[in-house]
């Protein structure tokens, strides 16, 4: 199921499980019976999905299917090592190659690290040469595919290498590429801006997706975040894009404790679907 442009609401795979296998029939049930438009699969690598099986479920429930990758252990796009370089844009290239094949056009997310990978001190000059090298390397791959790339910057906790807005519109500056943007999580936002609204703006055109929740990870509107200045900030950039609700939700042990989640979750995954999806549909219609 292709893609199709113009603001869509998508479930991101967290709101269900840390551990997404492609056997999650009931997440596409679900985010349909709630009203969204796709699903966004968080995956560090292709291997272990049951694709075929994704494949059928997005086309009984008619969704589209986002996929969100980060770089397994080991890899980077700013390594000092060609060769950790060279196997990192594989990994996405990968990634970008199952998502053409599911009709979506862009990969999403945190891929220029593992997530959670500190140095302990800022990118260093090498390091951010050797980012643009592969973000340039990536550009090429992805013109060539039809695919774009929604580069994430992290928090100052998970990640070092792009943490602020500035940052990535930088980092697309100096790619020079219609194929690179950013992926504006408003989590990540929320720490390291002292202005979403305003961050949005900055980033107009490089904005390719959104991810929104609560500033606790929760459902969006249980928080103090003034969600009209988000809705008015995005048509101020005509932003025409997916998003995303990332609501942790999962109870895997593991996966709660690689994402910090100490409490367990005040309601259901469903519900929490259901009320993040009718927070924004209010929000939006309120607001646009």
């Amino acid at each position: 199921m292709a893609l199709k442009r113009g603001m869509k609401f998508g479930a991101h795979s967290f709101i269900w499980t840390g551990h997404f296998v492609g056997r999650d029939d009931s997440i596409f049930a679900e985010a349909a019976a709630c009203g969204y438009d796709g699903v966004e699969i968080a995956l560090a690598g292709p291997e272990a999905i049951d694709w075929p099986r994704v494949a059928l479920a997005q086309d009984h429930y008619k969704l589209s299917v986002v996929l969100c990758a980060t770089q397994p252990p080991g890899l980077s796009l700013a390594s000092a090592d060609p060769s950790t370089r060279k196997a990192a844009i594989a990994h996405v290239t990968a990634i970008m190659e199952r998502a053409r094949a599911l009709g979506s056009d862009i990969v999403t997310g945190p891929m220029l690290n593992p997530v959670g990978a500190l140095s302990g001190a800022p990118p260093r000059d090498d390091e951010k040469a050797a980012l643009l090298n592969s973000s340039k390397s990536l550009a090429e791959i992805a013109e060539r595919m039809g695919m774009r790339l929604a580069l994430e910057p992290l928090n100052r906790f998970q990640g070092y290498l792009l943490t602020r807005v500035n940052d990535g519109i930088e980092l697309c500056r100096q790619t020079g590429s219609s194929s690179i943007g950013l992926l504006l999580d408003l989590f990540h936002m929320n720490i390291e801006e002292t202005s979403i609204a305003s961050a949005i703006r900055r980033a107009g055109q490089h904005c390719f997706h959104i991810h929104v929740s609560a500033c606790d990870r929760g459902i969006p509107g249980s928080d103090t975040f003034d969600w009209g200045s988000l809705c008015t900030a995005l048509v101020d950039i005509n932003y025409q894009e997916w998003i995303t609700v990332e609501t942790f939700c999962f109870t895997e042990p593991d996966a709660a404790a690689k994402a910090h989640i100490w409490h367990p979750p005040k309601m259901t995954s469903r519900n929490a679907a259901a009320a993040s999806i009718a927070h924004l549909r209010n929000v939006f219609s309120n607001n646009t």
